[in-house]
């Protein structure tokens, strides 16, 4: 099966973009999805499964690394249920596209899966935010594209935008380039990449350095993930305003250093998508869905985090009464 990969960093909008660009691979054949999540509740999964689409999950970590054993298997069976001409891969934000390379390069995985095309989406707001903090990893997402969608016009300064697009111009001069707000990218420059010929893809070179070796450790303190289930959330729905201000709170601190939170959580007569990335907090009306919520951070509190949710009377706390 050919296989497209959609890199980007937490929050960057690739689950968005594939929600844009699954229904214009269905003239490609049968699609299946492949995503993997860095914490252990899968929130992905449910965003993106359709009717037409199988959609595969593997959490609890990077398939680049700590769950690359667990690749060859959901390959295998993908191939074997679903057969499809089309996998789709969404790894985790945190992926290093070089050693994810590595994986598809091994004997084993070629007989099963050959990748023909590249998508790396970028967060224009926060790009310079997310390269200071996570080095050549981030920018190796960038490097490797055939297509890149410079994503989040709307909220991103001019400024923003053009310094992100030149970052990606000066990385990967050859890759179609595109700007995007909610990740609307033009489904042909996708198609096109596809259909080009695209070289083998180079050895690892030993001067690119994983985030887990970097990052988590290394002298900074470790990321950790904090799943919440429905227990935690609420035995029912949340007040909405509740909601917001533990959002907010959330954001700014409140319960440690968040990197990127996730969830689908029920509000009053509603369900909401919820997004936290770096101080920015995005909440979308979603389809009736059981309840979850991904916390990826440093320096969690999850006492305090748990308790202030799911007790809509707990006081939610300022950052300097948990940092």
């Amino acid at each position: 099966m050919k296989v497209t990969l959609v890199y980007g960093f937490l929050g960057a909008g690739k689950t968005t973009l594939l929600r844009r660009l699954i229904p214009r691979f269905q003239p490609l054949g049968r699609i299946a999805v492949l995503v993997n999540e860095f914490g252990r509740e899968g929130i992905d999964q449910h965003v993106l499964r359709t009717a037409d689409v199988r959609v595969r999950e593997l959490t609890g970590g990077c398939i680049c690394c700590e769950v690359r054993a667990d690749l060859l298997a959901a390959l295998v069976q993908i191939g074997r249920e679903v057969a499809p001409e089309r996998l789709v891969v969404e790894p985790t934000g945190l992926a290093a596209p070089y050693m994810l390379s590595q994986v598809f390069t091994q004997a084993e995985v070629r007989e099963i899966a050959q990748i023909d095309s590249v998508v790396t989406v970028v967060d224009a707001a926060r790009h310079e935010v997310a390269h200071q903090a996570f080095g050549d990893f981030y920018v190796d997402q960038m490097r490797v594209a055939d297509v890149l969608a410079i994503n989040k016009a709307d909220i991103a300064t001019p400024e923003q935008i053009e310094t992100a697009r030149d970052a990606a111009r000066r990385l990967n001069p050859d890759a179609a380039l595109a700007v995007t707000s909610h990740a609307d990218i033009d489904p042909d420059l996708v198609l096109a990449a596809i259909a080009a010929p695209r070289p083998a893809p180079a050895a690892a070179n030993g001067d690119h350095v994983h985030v887990h070796d970097e990052h988590v450790h290394g002298e900074q303190p470790e990321l950790s993930t904090l799943g919440l289930e429905r227990t935690t959330l609420h035995p029912g729905p949340l007040a909405r305003d509740h909601l917001d201000r533990w959002l907010a709170a959330l954001a700014r601190g409140a319960f440690g250093d968040v990197v990127r939170a996730k969830g689908i959580v029920p509000v009053d007569n509603d369900t909401l998508l919820v997004d936290v990335v770096m101080g920015g907090v995005e909440v979308r009306t979603f389809r009736p869905t059981p309840a979850r919520f991904e916390v990826i951070g440093r320096n969690l509190d999850p006492r305090s985090m748990e308790k202030s949710l799911a007790n809509g009377n707990t006081h939610i706390p300022s950052p300097s009464l948990t940092q």
